[in-house]
């Protein structure tokens, strides 16, 4: 939060009070990054737990109109978060009802919610002012997007292939953030999926 612009920490902190946030936002600690390209690409792979409503808001703001995923992503938001509530076991903990209050009763939404939920989102807020800022290149995908009629999640199942290429420039058409680090296609050996 420290490295963050004063426009973006203003932004985040907005979203941890509307979320109902205890304590001070700038102590947020969003976790590591999924992988790292040798381009210095730090690439997000978000799944089913990232659509909720609660990362829906966070990309409601002007704040997100030049993320490259955002568009995709609030639809995500609308029509997967059912998927989200089936994926299990990441309702609420201590540590996020800590943060956020306690939550509801899994799947139910009576003015309390889901507490990690919050979390999520807000952490991936983060993330996202990071590359808004510059300070990062960043690239978002998610298990739903569909490449060369495939869908992400498929492959990383195992269940369809894609050409190297092909994931390379969805990688670049979603990347934002310290322009001329370099491009998004190939993975340094410590980070690669596998």
């Amino acid at each position: 939060m420290a490295d963050l612009s004063t426009s973006s920490a203003d932004h985040i902190g907005v979203l941890f009070r509307e979320f109902g946030g205890m304590g001070v936002a700038e102590r947020l600690r969003p976790g590591p990054w999924d992988f790292e390209l040798a381009s210095g690409v730090v690439v997000e792979l978000d799944e089913q737990s990232h659509f909720t409503r609660y990362r829906g808001r966070t990309l409601q703001d002007a704040f997100s109109d030049g993320l490259p995923w955002a568009s995709t992503y609030r639809g995500l938001c609308r029509t997967q978060e059912a998927h989200a509530l089936r994926h299990g076991g990441y309702w609420r903990n201590p540590s996020t009802d800590a943060m956020f209050g306690p939550s509801d009763a899994p799947g139910t939404f009576m003015g309390l919610g889901s507490s990690r939920w919050k979390q999520r989102a807000v952490y991936d807020a983060v993330k996202d002012a990071a590359a808004h800022d510059g300070l990062i290149r960043l690239a978002r995908v998610s298990i739903y997007d569909v490449l060369a009629g495939v869908q992400l999640g498929r492959v990383l199942e195992g269940n369809g292939a894609l050409e190297p290429g092909v994931l390379a420039a969805w990688i670049a058409s979603r990347t934002l953030g310290a322009p001329g680090k370099g491009s998004a296609a190939e993975p340094s050996a410590a980070s690669r999926l596998g």
